[in-house]
């Protein structure tokens, strides 16, 4: 309901809170799967049947939609009345993107081998791709890169396709992880005292 009743407000793009809220439904599902529902998707056949015409239309439709929505439905950061539009209108659209999100995760998950593959590694640098890609997509943006009538053609939109690939992956790999580790994810073992390390100060002071 929080996540519906976000669209009613203006809140702002500090802290992205409306992004935020609208993508809550996700965060609180990732947080309750258990082990349990990853086996029965994957025992599901006919999902992984399913998922690749699944997203090969995803593809196409997304190719169509992109050059005729506002990117705030994308990004999902705006309001019905920052999209110009009645809140109906914006539930309604916001219902229709959330059962699409959940039935392309479901195929996908489906699609998640059960044994170790060459890419199984590039899913603990995950955090890396979201951390990082925006400083280069800026960058680009600020830049005016996007602002040239190549990228709105079919070779364009390939490069960029490909281009938005690479900067998903490479964030992720060992070497990118290895060199930015201690801006991602420093080492915080300072701020805690070990339990051990208490017990022993106690030894030595009685």
């Amino acid at each position: 309901m929080i996540s519906l009743a976000s669209g009613a407000f203006t809140l702002g793009a500090q802290l992205s809170v409306t992004r935020t809220l609208q993508f809550l439904p996700f965060f609180v599902i990732g947080l309750v799967l258990q082990p349990t529902h990853f086996q029965r998707l994957r025992q599901a056949r006919w999902l992984r049947f399913a998922a690749v015409p699944l997203f090969a239309i995803a593809g196409v439709l997304a190719y169509w939609l992109v050059p005729r929505m506002p990117l705030l439905w994308v990004y999902r950061s705006g309001s019905a009345a920052e999209l110009h539009v009645s809140y109906g209108h914006w539930l309604a659209e916001s219902v229709a993107i959330f059962l699409a999100g959940l039935v392309l995760t479901a195929a996908f998950l489906a699609l998640v081998p059960r044994r170790r593959m060459w890419f199984t590694g590039l899913g603990a640098g995950t955090m890396y791709a979201f951390l990082l890609h925006t400083f280069i997509h800026h960058a680009l943006a600020y830049a005016g890169a996007y602002d040239n009538a190549f990228w709105h053609g079919t070779a364009g939109q390939a490069v960029l396709t490909a281009g938005s690939t690479a900067l998903a992956l490479v964030p992720c790999t060992a070497p990118v992880r290895r060199i930015l580790r201690p801006l991602v994810e420093p080492r915080m073992d300072w701020l805690f005292r070990r339990e051990s390390d208490n017990g022993a100060r106690t030894a030595r002071t009685t």
